[in-house]
């Protein structure tokens, strides 16, 4: 079954005789979990608790590689890219928008990085949800201020604006 395809439920396997999605790429003979229906394409090495599934996005040796992120109106809303000339990775998105970064778990520590489009602030670190909170944030300049702000708040997630414990400018 090197290349399957499945007219009645419109999937193509390669080497994947029961697709789990709209392409499903298998490189061995392992089982994959319940795939979610919006998934368009799977690519699974799992017969082996140790297998380590990979996908290469590969660009000229001085141009780019990029993941774009989309909807009906705009291909590349967001997008990773790695540049093969300055060997520089870049994490880009809409104005208005942010990245979260943020541990699948409960844990009270995560790195934050958003941008506002009505503000000034970039928060820069944060830890806690709810108690006990701080941040550092650096004002791009878009205000008054240029600086790295610390705050602090025993109930809330912290203002890097008004409510902060120090401002260096």
């Amino acid at each position: 079954n090197m290349l399957f395809v499945d007219g009645g439920a419109d999937r193509i396997g390669i080497n994947e005789s029961a697709p789990s999605a709209l392409l499903h790429a298998n490189l061995d003979a392992g089982s994959v979990p319940t795939i979610d229906g919006e998934t368009v394409a799977v690519f699974s090495n799992t017969s082996a608790a140790g297998d380590q599934a990979m996908v290469s996005i590969i660009g000229g040796a001085t141009g780019a590689a990029q993941l774009n992120f989309g909807d009906t109106g705009d291909e590349n809303e967001g997008y990773i890219q790695y540049n093969n000339s300055t060997a520089a990775m870049r994490f880009s998105w809409e104005a208005g928008g942010y990245a979260r970064f943020v541990p699948d778990t409960n844990e009270d520590c995560t790195v934050i990085i958003e941008t506002h489009s009505s503000g000034d602030t970039r928060t820069i670190f944060s830890h806690g949800s709810s108690a006990e909170n701080w941040a550092v944030g650096l004002d791009n300049g878009a205000g008054t201020n240029l600086g790295l702000s610390f705050a602090y708040s025993a109930s809330s997630y912290p203002s890097l604006t008004g409510g902060s414990l120090m401002y260096l400018t």
